[in-house]
């Protein structure tokens, strides 16, 4: 059996009981600081922070993670497995909400959890559309490039109702015995889901609800995970980095492993203590213990908030693929027509930005536009569009 993680809610509700009259400064779990410290004349050497003990979280920000419309990752997947030497990467679309939990009448739900509570409730993470950003993949894995549209996508997505949610990765089988079997995530993969759960938290709380899914090829089911509160805060701080890598070189090729960092001179570390035994600096080792697993699942019942999903991703559309999709939907309603993410996400770069989220808007309530705003899209596709 795997790790097992209570819902959050739940966790805080436990130590509520147990300590709200004793020691209520310690219901909420431990903040994690591991800040290099600069080394001088003045070091007071018990002020220095505490040793980073590797140890497995107890609780998960999300329960479990659903495809509400699962044909954009089918498409994702189709398409990568057409070319699976190499890797991809896209942000998963959608919103976080609670949910009854309705898992434990299932005979197999997962390894990974507590549902064993009746009435309870659980964090879903809810998916209904994918984005591709600009990416570079090799074999092993893949490596976010800056996207210079990130402000007009994200404006695209909360016109939508919804937000980065987290994102998925896809890997060819990869492990080994210097790994204890299979590598559920490669050191790459934690140290930029680790980023982006800092990037996405949320600012009120401090806590992220950001997390990783993993991509196989053929039957082989998806695996869904967050990194754990303690891993992001080691990795914020530049206290551990991805392992050395090497395609030619078995004994230094360590991609699936993290690596305790050697920090510049004069500059304080913590130490890392990982299954009782201390990490050197410059070491590697295992990081499954930062790993939280969450349910990954679909929905029996898809809710498909967009018509379409046949339309290029952004990264590879063109004018003329709008001028087709047009064409192609001219019998159509226009908020049936423009009902597909990744058309809204292309159109922000070529029509009003105002103008396209309330488009938007339509699209995802399935609303018809006003007579003024159907007047006022149309003008501008024209405009954008030749031949339309």
């Amino acid at each position: 059996a795997g790790p097992k993680h209570a819902p959050f809610h739940e966790f805080i509700e436990e130590r509520q009981r147990k300590f709200a009259k004793t020691q209520p400064w310690n219901i909420d779990p431990p903040k994690f600081d591991y800040k290099p410290v600069q080394m001088g004349n003045q070091v007071v050497f018990s002020e220095l922070p505490a040793n980073a003990i590797v140890t497995r979280q107890a609780y998960r920000h999300v329960d479990v993670a659903t495809f509400y419309d699962s044909s954009p990752y089918l498409r994702f997947k189709q398409e990568w497995e057409k070319n699976n030497v190499v890797q991809k990467c896209a942000y998963l679309i959608g919103r976080d909400e609670m949910i009854e939990n309705n898992l434990t009448q299932k005979k197999k739900v997962s390894t990974s959890t507590l549902l064993n509570k009746k009435d309870s409730k659980l964090m879903c993470a809810k998916i209904y559309a994918l984005y591709e950003p600009p990416q570079k993949g090799h074999g092993r894995g893949v490596k976010l490039l800056k996207d210079a549209n990130e402000e007009l996508v994200d404006s695209v997505i909360e016109a939508c109702g919804m937000q980065r949610i987290g994102i998925v990765f896809t890997t060819l089988p990869r492990g080994g015995e210097k790994y204890k079997g299979d590598i559920f995530m490669s050191g790459d993969e934690i140290f930029t889901s680790a980023r982006l759960q800092e990037k996405y938290k949320n600012r009120n709380t401090g806590y992220s609800k950001f997390f990783t899914l993993i991509c196989h090829i053929g039957m082989k089911e998806a695996q869904c995970f967050m990194i754990s509160d303690q891993g992001v805060a080691m990795i914020k701080n530049g206290l551990i980095v991805p392992g050395t890598t090497s395609l030619t070189d078995d004994n230094i090729d360590n991609y699936g492993f993290m690596r305790v960092s050697v920090p510049p001179p004069k500059i304080y570390f913590p130490g890392v203590i990982n299954e009782n035994k201390e990490i050197k600096q410059g070491d590697h080792f295992l990081p499954d213990a930062f790993l939280v697993n969450i349910i990954a699942t679909v929905a029996t019942k898809q809710q498909h908030v967009f018509n379409y999903v046949h339309f290029p991703k952004p990264q590879n559309a063109n004018i003329d693929h709008v001028r087709q999709h047009l064409i192609h939907h001219k019998g159509e309603e226009l908020h049936v027509a423009l009902s597909d993410f990744n058309l809204l996400i292309y159109l922000a770069k070529v029509i009003d930005v105002g103008l396209l989220i309330s488009v938007a808007h339509s699209v995802v309530k399935k609303e018809r536009m006003s007579e003024d705003l159907n007047m006022k899209v149309k003008a501008a596709l024209k405009l954008a569009v030749p031949g339309y």
